[in-house]
């Protein structure tokens, strides 16, 4: 290629015509070969890492035949995203990083993926490939957990009971069924949500919580004079993508100018998914929607199954509620906890069973 005249190319003759003969980069020459070659071991052909040459965040060791190995913790459920049907994405991926990778049977809990190679810069490579699956797999699983803080204290579990009250005895709005709204003893503001697969997740999800306390006392101490961090409730809303007339989730919106409270959530959700706990979202924003629940078509799932006028989730029609509503306060609380709570649980005070409580006062 070094030699190659674009204005005098090497031409060849066949097939009665004349044509030029374009260089092929040097560092392409073995997948082309295999291309041709289909019988060709595959091997040759090592797609490139465009990390560099190591990954200081994987503990690969040397084994003393000189490879090297890398042992990795996979929740159990995501294993099968690694070995792909009939085993297609893991054949791909031993191909493409030229590494041996064992994943167990998944009969046994904290056993490990195993991953082998000749360099460290391939097993991280490979380990790089398999993180990117479970962040896709995780991405795609329903919620286990969230992070957050009740609200299921006066004056705003009052508050929402009058307005559930209030709907519920206005004929306009008696088509949406009451089972449909929030339990007032499971008001929360959430921060984040994440699927939490095994006793490791979970101690992960507690361990970063725990990291988040001095972050958020520091910045209390600076950013809030008195010490408090104040929750105003005022109004409600629902998500950009839905339409007044037909809406899924109806929720309560937390007042502007709690700046605090959203700078917090923010720190919270950030510390999160830089430890690996919460995946990044497809066009995630940068702040966090902080919303409270007050309606939700999907707790029709709470309903009797034999009864036929809950078999199928129903969107509801909003518009009044929005018009009449958009501005009902629901009261003001001061910041004292910050949970991990498991959903579709309840403790011994009716809200959510914790798995972890961040305590500021």
């Amino acid at each position: 290629m070094e030699n190659y005249n674009p204005l005098n190319p090497e031409v060849k003759s066949t097939g009665g015509g004349n044509y030029r003969v374009n260089p092929i980069n040097e560092k392409y020459q073995a997948f082309h070969q295999c291309e041709k070659n289909p019988q060709q071991n595959s091997r040759n052909y090592v797609e490139e890492d465009l990390y560099g040459e190591d990954d200081e965040s994987f503990d690969v060791t040397e084994l003393p035949n000189k490879s090297f190995q890398l042992r990795m913790s996979v929740p159990t459920p995501l294993f099968g995203n690694i070995i792909g049907k009939r085993g297609a994405t893991i054949k791909k991926l031993r191909a493409d990083t030229d590494t041996k990778i064992d994943v167990p049977n998944g009969h046994r809990s904290n056993e490990k993926v195993v991953v082998t190679g000749s360099s460290r810069q391939k097993v991280c490579q490979a380990a790089r490939r398999i993180n990117q699956i479970i962040s896709d797999g995780k991405r795609n699983m329903r919620p286990t957990h969230f992070v957050g803080i009740p609200l299921n204290v006066s004056p705003i579990k009052e508050n929402f009971e009058e307005f559930k009250k209030f709907l519920l005895n206005d004929q306009r709005f008696l088509h949406i069924d009451e089972i449909l709204y929030q339990d007032s003893n499971l008001l929360h503001l959430t921060f984040d949500v994440f699927p939490l697969l095994d006793t490791e997740e979970r101690l992960l999800a507690v361990d970063t919580l725990k990291k988040c306390d001095e972050a958020v006392k520091k910045y209390i101490q600076e950013n809030c004079p008195d010490g408090k961090v104040r929750v105003h409730m005022k109004g409600i809303d629902i998500f950009s993508d839905e339409d007044g007339s037909s809406v899924s989730v109806l929720f309560g919106k937390i007042n502007p100018e709690c700046k605090a409270i959203q700078d917090i959530a923010n720190i919270i959700s950030a510390t999160f998914k830089g430890a690996g706990v919460s995946v990044e979202k497809r066009n995630n924003p940068t702040e966090v929607r902080l919303h409270c629940t007050l309606i939700n078509n999907g707790f029709i799932k709470r309903a009797d199954d034999s009864n036929e006028k809950f078999k199928t989730r129903q969107r509801f029609n909003a518009s009044k509620i929005l018009e009449e509503f958009k501005d009902y306060d629901f009261g003001e609380i001061e910041l004292s906890e910050i949970h991990i709570s498991q959903m579709g649980t309840k403790g011994i005070n009716g809200f959510y069973e914790a798995s972890s409580v961040l305590k500021f006062l």
